[in-house]
């Protein structure tokens, strides 16, 4: 269980450093919106809805899914952005009530990053590396002396659809690697997505769009 714990605040420390290519800090100021159907590859479907308001330094969104049999979950998140210290912090409340936060500092032109996840139990984990053109390489440290090295790429495949993978080691020698692919239609607004574990297992789902607002 505190290995799961602790893979899952890796992804959250490095995904940190994702936002600041497009953060919502420089974007536009006002509010936007998404909403739209889902489907999974199990024959689950259901609803959701993303509302938020960014401004000057600052942005906020929450996301409300309503499943097929009427269960609502929410997830909320909050962030800033300082420019002159090139430093984004984050606070976000999952789908299961629970909420932590993150900071994490990234530098363009050498591509360089530290950030740090912190749970509600007060448990950190820091990740620092280098992140350019679609590639993360990196070292992480956990609160509970554990450590390990990281390392993620970015590529476009030849039918248009992306693929992110992820490759992570511990220091017992274990590595743990997982995979996303993803491809928007355009015409459709949809969404298709497939997800590898560590453990080997895929799981597939879609996003259809009707009312995308940024």
């Amino acid at each position: 269980m505190k290995t799961t714990i602790t893979f899952k605040h890796l992804a959250i420390a490095v995904a940190a450093v994702a936002l600041l290519s497009a953060a919502p800090a420089e974007a536009e100021a006002g509010k936007f919106s998404r909403s739209g159907k889902y489907t999974t590859g199990k024959g689950h479907s259901g609803a959701f809805k993303t509302e938020g308001t960014r401004s000057k330094g600052a942005w906020s969104k929450n996301k409300t899914v309503t499943t097929e049999k009427g269960k609502v979950f929410n997830r909320g998140v909050t962030g800033a952005y300082d420019k002159d210290t090139r430093t984004t912090k984050r606070s976000v409340t999952g789908w299961s009530g629970k909420t932590h936060t993150t900071e994490s500092t990234y530098d363009r032109k050498s591509g360089a990053f530290s950030g740090t996840a912190t749970n509600e139990k007060g448990k950190t984990l820091t990740a620092t590396g280098t992140a350019k053109k679609g590639q993360r390489d990196g070292t992480w440290t956990g609160s509970e002396g554990k450590s390990g090295t990281y390392s993620s790429s970015l590529r476009k495949n030849g039918d248009g659809s992306y693929t992110r993978s992820n490759s992570t080691s511990v220091a017992d020698g274990k590595t743990y690697t997982t995979s996303k692919t993803y491809s928007y239609d355009k015409e459709t607004k949809t969404l298709n997505g497939s997800y590898t574990g560590a453990g080997g297992k895929t799981h597939t789902g879609s996003v259809t769009f009707d009312k995308l607002n940024d």
